[in-house]
């Protein structure tokens, strides 16, 4: 459950007072399936996140296709991790969301 129980979330009417078409949907509900991509695909289960940054550029409405990508910029040997590009846009292909992340690689203990 989110708290944020501000009335853009809830109210269709609120929303559309302020000049929206319908409710907002939570930001950090919509960047939350970042976390899932990276601890299930890219950079996958053998992953710890360590960093992450968004930047939300517009409201996402209920009913919205939201449509994410994932991309490697740079890895780092090293220290075992990677730092990714991560984007969300919506299905009329404008970025809603924008940011990065560094995943690590930690060494995993055998039984």
């Amino acid at each position: 459950m989110v708290d944020d129980l501000a009335p853009f979330h809830f109210d269709k009417g609120f929303a559309q007072k302020h000049g929206f078409p319908d409710r907002i949907v939570h930001g950090f509900l919509i960047s939350s399936f970042f976390s899932g991509i990276l601890g299930q695909n890219l950079p996958g289960p053998s992953s710890v996140i360590n960093q992450t940054s968004f930047k939300y550029h517009l409201p996402v409405f209920i009913g919205q296709r939201i449509i994410y990508s994932v991309s490697v910029e740079k890895i780092t040997d090293a220290v075992k991790a990677v730092s990714l590009s991560l984007k969300a846009t919506n299905n009329s292909d404008n970025i809603v969301i924008n940011g990065s992340a560094i995943c690590s690689f930690p060494k995993i203990k055998n039984g």
